[in-house]
């Protein structure tokens, strides 16, 4: 029995003019009790597909295009910007937070001289006597950033001073008295003034 073709985009080619489907100028295979001889079998070859034409028109693609001198200048440009403005921004929260801890550490002293005044009815002079007590952190004569010291002291007050060192572009004196307020400013030149956040 012979095979039924559909009828796809396919080019015929050969002798059997027959095996088209009906319409096209002969009969159907399955039609009749004759069988097809073998050499009037149909070539059957798919059409070609057409590749769609690269936008230039060539079929030749070029390999991937790498990085110009004029983008890497360009790039370093716009880190350099962004770099100028977030740096002074950054320099001001490492102050921010360095005068933060001073005035902790000035509220250490104030707790110190509270217990010192308890025992003794009136507030230690120095630093060196609160240490020796371990009511303050040994630590904190030798701190970086700023020098601790009590400016005044006797039965009814005290102030406790933290003064900024070691900084050629920052100054200032931080204090703190018997009741615990903390005051006091750090200035530089051509910068808004920190005050401590505690």
């Amino acid at each position: 029995m012979p095979r039924r073709m559909a009828n796809t985009d396919c080019i015929v080619s050969g002798a059997a003019h027959a095996l088209l489907p009906s319409g096209e100028g002969g009969r159907r295979p399955d039609e009749g009790d004759a069988a097809i001889a073998p050499s009037t079998l149909l070539t059957l070859t798919r059409s070609p597909q057409r590749r769609p034409p690269s936008p230039k028109g060539r079929g030749v693609t070029r390999p991937a295009r790498g990085i110009t001198l004029l983008e890497l200048v360009m790039v370093a440009a716009i880190i350099g910007i962004l770099a100028s403005l977030a740096v002074p921004s950054f320099k001001r929260a490492i102050e921010q937070s360095r005068a933060d801890v001073a005035a902790t550490n000035l509220r250490a002293i104030w707790s110190a001289q509270r217990l010192y005044w308890l025992d003794n009815r009136t507030y230690a002079a120095d630093l060196a006597t609160l240490q020796s007590l371990d009511l303050v952190d040994g630590s904190l004569a030798s701190q970086p950033f700023y020098q601790y010291e009590i400016s005044a002291a006797d039965s009814s007050g005290f102030t406790a001073l933290a003064i900024r060192a070691g900084s050629s572009l920052w100054g200032g004196t931080l204090s703190i008295d018997g009741s615990g307020n903390v005051s006091g400013v750090l200035s530089a030149d051509g910068e808004a003034d920190i005050v401590p956040n505690y």
